[in-house]
């Protein structure tokens, strides 16, 4: 029996984010999809009973979940360090992050064992300004340890690979594996009353507060410039240090009625909001995955988003495409946001262009590439 060893401790995270449903929806597929004589374990850092018992119902099918005797930071001080000791003994193992026991081994004598992980984004070269010399250099030596040990590299868009290609060693180990949309961002049954139950208007907008506060700036002004009478949905919660939205309200001169926080929701609300919406508005940051574009388009919400190679790769086109760079974004914004909440031909052409685009992925398509990955290594 061969074992896949999965490391799913970032499940656990107070404040679930794109990351977090990837790895639980990579997870799940793994296990779906698993060859014949082939299973998947998790592993975890320690949690609690009533912790763990989500996950595990979360992963029907998982063989085994194994908690290693540390706690989540001191399992990533760990690993991201490469203190000893590794806790976890030789086999498959496979992260949907960069967490993950890296150290040295021989790989042609030694097959069996192999480490893969996964690199989201390029934020360490793109986003040069914003990160602090301690996260650079945090992420810098995690960078070259997995230079160093990591058998393969899993990133989900091919942009992610030319600049890991072009600014690493990891040559040929680098694998572009697409992510997918999930269907639970799909809401079924009484969605209208549901919506209506959660405080939704009839028509609204829909961005996340984890745009960050500058991207958000500028949408909510692209808001105010539209005058569309159309509200935005805010979801999630903003990040420390970050502008409240109430303040960014008011500088874009809104009112409570047109700027709605919902920062607390469930993943079955989040689908509510998802599916209801006129439009989700996603400018994308250094820390985004473009996820919330594929569950927004498996839903037949039209996509108004930032034309970069990372944002285009995902979508291919479908939606409407504003430049990130130009001087007039916010009127790009505006007319994107007019033409969502004015334009019904063309608001049912955007809905099923993302339709369309969104149907040419799935998670069992990702966990197969995943699963072969792991046979030719």
């Amino acid at each position: 029996m061969t074992v896949l060893r999965v490391i799913v401790d970032n499940l656990f995270t107070a404040v679930p984010d794109d990351t977090t449903r990837y790895t639980r929806e990579l997870t799940a597929a793994l296990i779906r999809t698993a060859p014949d004589a082939c299973s998947v374990q998790a592993v975890t850092g320690t949690h609690s009973a009533e912790s763990i018992a989500e996950v595990r119902a979360a992963l029907p099918g998982l063989e085994d979940l194994i908690q290693l005797p540390a706690s989540s930071a001191q399992l990533a001080l760990a690993w991201n360090v490469g203190i000893p000791p590794r806790m976890l003994p030789d086999g498959l193992t496979h992260s949907p992050t960069t967490l993950a026991p890296l150290f040295a081994h021989n790989r042609r004598l030694d097959p069996g064992v192999q480490t893969v992980v996964t690199v989201h984004s390029a934020r360490y070269w793109d986003d040069t300004a914003d990160l602090s010399l301690t996260a650079r250099a945090r992420i810098g030596r995690l960078l070259r340890r997995i230079e160093r040990f990591a058998d393969a590299v899993v990133v989900p868009r091919h942009s992610v690979a030319e600049i890991l290609d072009e600014r690493t060693t990891l040559g040929d180990r680098i694998q572009v594996i697409p992510m997918s949309p999930s269907r639970t961002m799909v809401a079924r049954g009484p969605v209208a009353t549901r919506a209506t139950e959660l405080g939704c208007p009839a028509k609204f907008l829909l961005t996340y507060a984890a745009e960050g506060e500058t991207n958000l700036r500028l949408i909510l002004t692209a808001v105010a410039r539209a005058d569309a009478g159309v509200p935005v949905i805010v979801a999630g919660r903003t990040r420390p240090g970050d502008t409240s939205i109430e303040s960014l309200r008011d500088q874009a001169g809104l009112t409570a009625e047109q700027v709605l926080p919902f920062a607390e929701v469930d993943e079955e609300s989040l689908a509510v909001l998802n599916t209801r919406a006129l439009a989700l508005i996603a400018l994308g940051n250094e820390d985004s995955s473009g996820l919330s574009l594929f569950d927004a388009m498996v839903a037949r919400t039209p996509v108004i988003y930032a034309g970069t190679p990372d944002m285009l790769e995902i979508t291919g086109g479908a939606g409407l495409s504003v430049s990130a760079d130009s001087f007039d974004l916010v009127d790009q914004l505006a007319q994107a946001i007019t033409t969502v909440t004015t334009d019904r031909e063309q608001l049912r052409v955007l809905q099923q262009e993302g339709a369309d685009r969104a149907r040419s992925f799935t998670w069992e398509d990702s966990a197969r590439a995943v699963w072969t990955l792991h046979a030719e290594l």
